[in-house]
């Protein structure tokens, strides 16, 4: 057999000095698809003595090839352009994006015999093609998992990477579910657990049970991993998939058992199907909202999602102005929710007051001389009763597009008259009052919604 592939790559060498270099390539490609099995592996070697990075994918189509001849030279010229340092397990595994199952199982088996990288060093040198659609390498990446050391290990010590969380969560579906003692660490302190799970069935946990666990719990939690701003959508997607408890079996888990050929096991792990509810629960939380507010909006459905609140707000990595910005995001249920904490809290509100200078404004308001500016563009309105103290419940009624973060911004004022009174709606920067109206005390937010009408 190497007498003949000799002889096969000597007649091809002859016959490449006759053409040029890319006509040499481009007519033995075109030869790979010859019905003369013969013909198909003078090719292969043809390519192979070529030794140029093109010919790796032409080459290696031809591992599904049904003659065994040709099969073993295509393994001949892979490993003849391994000798060059080419990079035939990064084409290998690209490849394995684009064609089907069968070529997925020929390659690995390739991989598995004439390698000398393990499965998990290859998926982490490959890891942004991989992580781009990690289902079609969900083999390979059982492979990394259970032979020597366990992917998932590596892949948690830099949970920043957007490419090892999405393969941790692929894992997750196939059965290969974070350790337990990851998830114990990771997010929820056991003894404060305990403490509140408890309680007696008929004792409902309350926001001061919550309130309870003391600066040092949340910093022994912190410790545990550190939570950034990269990571903690991550963590939460986590730790919304953990409630949907399942047993941490192996016979839960997919397998793979590779020698001569690829035996898949699928055993429809509880996994895919509990991460498949949790998934949904997460992305009916809008994508654009933080994952402060999205803890916020779960947080009294289980302590692990209070305990995760309190934890960013203990690190600071979001603000409540991250919420305010989310606000916008926000239908239904979710922004009635947000409405009543934003429009109810009393420290937010306070410093939101603050960065109005709504007292300032309003004790210049009747005295300040009024310069004609062009001012077209801002339409923010500051909304203060009569005696110029500021009504969070105005304001977060505002349409995001109205609602001012800062003095700079406040083009119009809204004077609520106390109980029953005059509306006085003016131009901050000219001094006119546009509006004004007598009008019940319920009726505030509602006309107010009118008068942006008069003024967009």
């Amino acid at each position: 057999m190497k007498k003949l592939i000799c002889l096969v790559t000597l007649l091809f060498v002859l016959t490449a000095c006759q053409l040029s270099g890319e006509e040499f390539i481009q007519d033995s490609i075109e030869k790979l698809d010859s019905q003369n099995p013969f013909t198909r592996q003078q090719a292969v070697a043809s390519l192979g003595a070529s030794l140029d990075p093109s010919a790796i994918e032409p080459v290696a189509k031809l591992l599904l090839d049904p003659e065994q001849a040709v099969v073993d030279q295509v393994y001949n010229e892979l490993q003849r352009f391994r000798t060059i340092n080419l990079p035939v397990d990064k084409v290998l595994i690209e490849m394995m994006n684009e064609y089907n199952q069968k070529f997925e199982e020929a390659a690995l088996v390739f991989i598995n015999k004439t390698s000398e990288n393990s499965f998990k060093n290859l998926v982490l040198e490959n890891i942004d093609i991989i992580s781009q659609n990690p289902s079609n390498y969900q083999n390979m990446l059982i492979l990394a998992e259970t032979s020597g050391q366990r992917l998932s290990d590596e892949l948690w010590k830099n949970t920043n990477s957007k490419n090892n969380q999405l393969i941790i969560l692929h894992l997750d579906t196939l059965g290969y579910t974070p350790r337990e003692e990851i998830f114990n660490s990771l997010f929820i302190d056991l003894e404060i657990g305990e403490e509140l799970d408890g309680q007696e069935e008929d004792e409902q946990a309350t926001e001061s049970d919550y309130e309870d666990i003391s600066e040092e719990d949340i910093e022994s939690f912190v410790n545990k991993i550190e939570i950034t701003e990269a990571n903690s959508g991550f963590v939460l997607n986590l730790i919304i998939r953990d409630s949907f408890r399942v047993h941490y079996e192996d016979t839960q888990k997919a397998k793979v058992q590779l020698n001569d050929s690829l035996k898949v096991i699928q055993l429809s792990p509880l996994s895919k199907d509990r991460c498949g509810q949790a998934d949904a629960y997460f992305s009916y939380l809008p994508k654009e909202i933080s994952p402060l507010t999205k803890a916020f909006l779960i947080k009294e459905e289980a302590i692990r999602y209070q305990m995760f609140y309190n934890l960013l707000k203990h690190l600071e990595l979001y603000s409540l102005e991250d919420m305010v910005k989310d606000f916008q995001y926000l239908e239904d249920e979710l922004y009635q929710k947000m409405f009543e904490f934003l429009s109810t809290n009393q420290e937010l509100n306070i410093n939101l007051s603050k960065e109005l200078r709504t007292e300032e404004l309003m004790a210049s308001i009747y005295v300040e001389e009024y310069p004609i500016l062009e001012v077209e563009e801002e339409k923010k309105v500051l909304a203060v009763s009569s005696t110029g103290e500021f009504m969070p419940k105005l304001h977060w009624s505002l349409p995001h597009e109205y609602r001012p973060v800062e003095k700079s911004e406040i083009r119009y004022i809204y004077i609520v008259p106390p109980e029953e009174g005059l509306m006085v709606f003016m131009d901050r920067y000219s001094g006119e009052t546009l509006f004004q109206k007598e009008i019940e005390e319920e009726n505030y937010a509602e006309q107010l919604k009118e008068m942006l009408e008069l003024i967009k």
